[in-house]
């Protein structure tokens, strides 16, 4: 009676100990796999109102992942992260995941990639321009009179020729919140002797727009006034503007 009691106990204490080895060896090759890579495949720069694929590439150990858990990409405007969205990517094989996207607005965007892989996580974050702007990054930047605290990206509405409005477009920043019930307008001036001035309404925290109708093909400066409080600064630009469309240099 006893040794029929002793056999199965034994039995069992070598099955939990063997269940117990086989997750240990799993835990541990799990821990040495190679860590999966993300390439991002998307251009850094993009027009708005365009309908663009945001895409990236899963490699783990040089090969292909072609069933992630989850790929996702977040994207949010240069201080308006609290107004993300994530766009959920979908397998196009060979280890890809696409989703279109449509960058409504001209400005400076990231975009981060993550992708969930047998439950561990990666992700990557990307910088795109959209649009035709020009960008002070503070102490980084040829703007050396700004504040570096101060970030401002301006940018135009892309193909417009002469005496057609186009929509001039601001985000401005400080400490990367965007700088409010600020005072900001434009200043033209011209090869010939144009000089014109519009004044700019807060269409979003930070993001300052007008239209202004440039009068003939050519060359122009535009002149960025920005006002708040103790603060009062400016930023240069020139923009093209031709019979067919207007870029900025």
């Amino acid at each position: 009676m006893l040794q029929k009691t002793v056999l199965p106990a034994v039995i069992l204490a070598v099955s939990i100990l063997t269940g117990g080895c086989l997750n240990q060896q799993e835990n541990a090759a799990e821990e040495h796999e190679p860590p999966v890579t993300i390439q991002v495949l998307f251009e850094p720069r993009q027009e708005a109102g365009n309908e663009v694929p945001l895409l990236v590439r899963l490699t783990r150990g040089g090969e292909p992942v072609e069933q992630a858990d989850e790929v996702t990409f977040e994207v949010w405007q240069h201080g308006n992260s609290p107004s993300a969205e994530v766009l959920e990517a979908e397998p196009v094989g060979d280890g890809m995941y696409e989703k279109m996207h449509i960058f409504e607005n001209t400005g400076f965007f990231y975009v981060q990639s993550r992708a969930e892989v047998n439950g561990r996580t990666t992700a990557t974050i990307s910088e795109i321009e959209v649009g035709a702007i020009t960008i002070n990054q503070g102490e980084d930047s040829e703007a050396k009179d700004l504040p570096p605290e101060m970030f401002v990206s301006f940018g135009v509405q892309d193909e417009l020729g002469a005496a057609e409005p186009a929509v001039l477009t601001v985000q401005i920043n400080w400490e990367d919140e965007p700088w409010e019930d600020a005072d900001v307008s434009f200043r033209i001036e011209g090869d010939e002797g144009h000089s014109g001035s519009v004044d700019a309404q807060e269409m979003e925290p930070g993001e300052y727009q007008a239209e202004y109708a440039f009068p003939e093909p050519g060359e122009y400066e535009v002149i960025i006034d920005m006002e708040k409080e103790d603060v009062s600064e400016e930023l240069r630009d020139t923009v093209e503007v031709g019979q067919e469309g207007l870029e900025t240099q």
